[in-house]
């Protein structure tokens, strides 16, 4: 992601607002992942990718605001999404695909987002585990 890409290449968001011009604001939100990068015009992107000494496509992929994390215990995928400033699990269940919402984006919540999504989905399956095993009990 592009906090990580920062940090790695030891640029701060202020340095990056400043070289590429654009407002420190806006440049916290999109590395933050307050705001999506389809929500920003082309120019603004590519001022930014050229601040970065990287392409737009490169850009677009750093700012991907979709994680994954593997759940061992129930052997399944978690992605996590972001979407209007909310982290959402999203995954698969019986054929069928499952998005809860997790918490709202926050500095505190990107730290510990991969164990959270991944509870929430282990969570969420062991109820329905036990919501279906319930019912072939009431039904035996």
């Amino acid at each position: 992601m592009l906090k990580d890409y920062l940090t790695e290449h030891q640029m701060s968001m202020y340095r990056l607002a400043s070289e590429s011009g654009i407002p420190y604001s806006t440049v916290n939100d999109l590395v933050n992942g307050r705001i999506e990068i389809e929500q920003c015009r082309a120019g603004i992107l590519k001022r930014l990718a050229e601040a970065l000494s990287i392409t737009m496509d490169e850009l677009y992929d750093l700012c991907n605001t979709e994680l994954s994390v593997f759940s061992e215990e129930q052997k399944t995928e978690v992605r996590i999404r972001v979407k209007n400033k909310t982290y959402y699990a999203v995954f698969t269940d019986r054929g069928k695909q499952v998005m809860l919402e997790i918490c709202p984006v926050s500095k505190d919540s990107s730290y510990f987002i991969r164990s959270l999504a991944k509870w929430t989905a282990e969570s969420y399956l062991e109820r329905q585990e036990w919501e279906a095993l319930n019912a072939v009990l009431a039904h035996a």
